[in-house]
């Protein structure tokens, strides 16, 4: 009588995941043996140019929410840096955002802006491959404008002036070229406003001292490019 045919035997999951892991291991011994680092570069002025978009999280006054009052600001930002060695640098940024606004006002209805300067210190990591990761923090000042169109009272730009008392960043940078770099990166500041105007058409624009003061929070993922001078 013939013997019925023997099922081969499976092999264990710990058998199956050893090629997988070998392969996901190739990139990791590669990198234990880099080519020889390139000559670092000199002290030097290097220049970026950035995209982000901002959202907004916590007061801008006392029981005053800020993402009722703006949904976001999609945000361009210039940057002048002079590397002090070849991996620390002091900055100089200027970013100006385009805001976006809840349904209850609407972007054809509100319209506004902010507005961002300040001066940080920023560590890029030595690295012997296409791409390294860096990390920045600073301090700066910061004006958020809204102006909406009423029909009944007209044009009126509500302005809020405050502190960037922290600033946090870090991101990844892609070698394209020698002095060319460009890669994502997420930005943190922690801020309080400190003075409030309003502009009204055909009226003397009035200031006050914000007396309930709160603290808000931008959180701004984006994309950089920065060219070493």
């Amino acid at each position: 009588m013939p013997r019925p045919p023997r099922t081969p035997p499976l092999l264990p999951p710990s058998r199956l995941l050893a090629p997988l892991l070998a392969l996901l291991a190739l990139p990791a011994s590669a990198q234990e043996t880099p080519p020889p680092e390139a000559t670092p570069k000199p002290p030097g002025f290097a220049v970026g140019a950035r995209l982000a978009y901002g959202l907004p999280f916590g007061d801008s006054a006392a029981e005053r929410p800020l993402p009722l009052e703006v949904d976001g600001a999609i945000a361009s930002q210039v940057d002048v840096s002079y590397f002090f060695t070849p991996h620390a640098a002091v900055d100089l940024q200027g970013q100006y955002g385009i805001a976006r606004y809840p349904l209850i006002c609407g972007d054809e209805t509100c319209r506004g802006s902010v507005l961002r300067l300040g001066v940080g210190l920023s560590y890029h990591f030595p690295s012997n491959s296409f791409w390294n990761h860096w990390l920045g923090a600073g301090v700066g000042v910061e004006r958020f404008a809204t102006t909406e169109d009423s029909p009944l009272i007209g044009k009126s730009t509500q302005v809020n002036w405050g502190l960037e008392f922290l600033n946090l960043q870090m991101g990844i940078d892609f070698k394209v070229l020698d002095a060319l770099r460009i890669g994502p990166y997420v930005a943190g500041t922690l801020g309080t406003y400190l003075q409030h105007s309003t502009h009204l058409d055909g009226q003397e624009p009035s200031s006050t001292s914000i007396d309930q003061k709160a603290v808000h929070f931008w959180l701004q993922p984006g994309v950089r490019l920065q060219v070493r001078l």
